[in-house]
């Protein structure tokens, strides 16, 4: 358990994602419990962490839970070796608990994700529609399966070639991270995390 104090709260006096002005001083608190469990057995390791928490932010007589990261999780990992020099890596996450504010057009976002790694933002959203915090953010689940290759080099004795491919998102979930509504629309537009993508990485293991 944590306690802030001399906090900046924005959206304590205003409407929009980020403040026109000096925001108030408040203090809040964050909490919540993690449990990390590992079973090893030969080639085969599995790893699971569970985990509860909570963020309250106040000034004055205004109080609000700040809903930026999930309040419910379960992570699941999976590492198989394939004798000395090639694992296999699956991993899943689950999270619930999510809130988040509606903002106001413009806001146009690309998640990144594929080769590159990249993505793009742009617009300037001037306003929160209807409740701080009103929305919940459906449930999020993703899974990434990678496949790690060591190779020793000819000549090289501090160490290994390593190249790694991963599949990002593998069920290619949509998670949304948010929402965007033009004013005056009832229909809001989610913002979502990557879609399933790969990823290559070339390293040096010493």
């Amino acid at each position: 358990l944590r306690r802030f104090t001399g906090l900046l709260v924005p959206p304590a006096t205003t409407a929009t994602p980020f403040s026109p002005g000096m925001p108030p001083i408040g203090s809040g608190q964050a909490g919540g419990i993690a449990l990390d469990s590992r079973y090893r057995s030969g080639p085969l390791e599995v790893r699971a962490n569970l985990g509860l928490a909570r963020s309250e932010r106040s000034t004055s007589s205004l109080e609000y839970s700040t809903g930026a990261l999930r309040s419910r999780w379960l992570a699941v990992g999976v590492v198989r070796r394939m004798g000395e020099l090639a694992l296999v890596r699956l991993t899943s996450t689950l999270a619930s608990g999510g809130a988040t504010s509606v903002v106001g057009s413009p806001l146009e976002w690309q998640s990144p994700g594929g080769w590159g790694g990249s993505g793009e933002i742009a617009g300037s959203p001037d306003q929160i529609l209807g409740q701080l915090n009103g929305a919940r953010l459906s449930t999020y689940f993703r899974t990434d399966l990678g496949l790690t290759r060591y190779w020793r080099i000819a000549g090289a004795k501090d160490g290994l070639l390593t190249t790694t491919l991963t599949i990002t998102n593998l069920f290619n979930r949509r998670n949304p991270l948010g929402y965007v509504a033009a004013t005056g629309s009832e229909t809001a537009r989610a913002l979502l995390f990557s879609p399933r993508s790969l990823g290559m990485q070339v390293g040096w293991h010493f």
